[in-house]
């Protein structure tokens, strides 16, 4: 078979650093980081700064009374213009921060480099991969281990075409820190474009051991075993992200693949009619419904889908 991404236009994109989502896009920059020489793996920014404050609370009896050049504050502010889709605003603030000092106790060059990463992010989302590159290797100048770094720049690097290159920043990021489990996914889709199944396998169960819930990673893995001709394996995976997400669209579509190539071309058609009902957009789901139903001896339906799918997406199959 010839390796298919499941989620081919998405496998690269950056999500905000300062959230967890549940939804499966990879995640370079993941939700745990480290602002202090004391805290490690904090959840979110949010969090952290509400750490913050506790701590110096506690120190000195008294809040802290911010100014707006406090560095502290104005990624805090660049946090939230991430969220609210500010990118542009955002990387203001950030190049800001940049010039601005940490409170006394905070002042650490590896602080600083969240501030990049923070940037790094909002200018990938705006679509300027060199000055996220920079951004991220900036980082990386001031905090060389920092696996949310590493995972940035292997993203850019995986975009840019240089496979080996990502390869070698995710494993770096993963030997810095294994608990940013998203580089478990990063690493494992790359692997799987570049054929090494097995390698993809180990990550991605990895990632499930650490994140159960998430129906996506199923989907992953069971387009992994599919590669491996594996087919009862791929079909758990993928009713087994149906039982958390009933509505996945991937699932049910990658799901008539599996039944496809066991041949049961009217299963394959059942599961492929409900992915197109809740999807209408998805040409690929349209393409292995014609399987299907070449299969059936459906040839008027096969030319349809067919048809349909070439009107969606006009270079599929190219």
């Amino acid at each position: 078979m010839n390796c298919r991404c499941i989620y081919e236009g998405e496998c690269n994109t950056i999500h905000s650093p300062f959230r967890t989502r549940n939804n499966f896009l990879l995640t370079p920059l993941d939700d745990y980081r480290t602002i202090t020489p004391i805290m490690k793996k904090t959840k979110t920014l949010t969090q952290i700064f509400g750490i913050v404050l506790l701590a110096c609370v506690l120190m000195t009896g008294q809040a802290l009374s911010f100014a707006d050049e406090n560095a502290l504050v104005l990624l805090e502010e660049g946090a939230a213009l991430i969220d609210a889709g500010n990118y542009t605003d955002a990387i203001g603030v950030f190049t800001k921060a940049l010039s601005a000092d940490f409170p006394p106790e905070y002042q650490l060059e590896s602080n600083y480099a969240i501030i990049y990463i923070g940037r790094g992010e909002a200018y990938f989302r705006l679509g300027f991969l060199d000055d996220a590159l920079n951004d991220f290797e900036s980082a990386l100048e001031l905090d060389p281990t920092n696996p949310e770094a590493l995972n940035g720049r292997g993203v850019i690097r995986e975009k840019n075409g240089d496979k080996e290159g990502a390869l070698k920043d995710y494993t770096r990021a993963l030997d810095a820190d294994i608990t940013v489990n998203s580089i478990f996914l990063n690493r494992a889709t790359l692997l799987l474009s570049m054929g090494r199944y097995d390698e993809a396998v180990e990550d991605i169960s990895e990632y499930i051991l650490l994140v159960p819930d998430n129906p996506d990673a199923y989907n992953i893995r069971g387009e992994i075993y599919l590669e491996k001709d594996q087919i009862e394996l791929a079909m758990a995976d993928f009713n087994r992200a149906l039982y958390i997400d009933p509505s996945n669209t991937e699932s049910l579509k990658y799901l008539g693949r599996a039944y496809i190539e066991k041949l049961d071309y009217a299963r394959a058609e059942s599961e492929l009619d409900r992915s197109i009902t809740l999807n209408p957009d998805d040409a690929e789901a349209y393409i292995l419904r014609a399987e299907a139903r070449e299969g059936l001896g459906d040839t008027s339906g096969a030319k349809s889908d067919r048809e349909k799918a070439k009107t969606i997406n006009p270079t599929i199959g190219e």
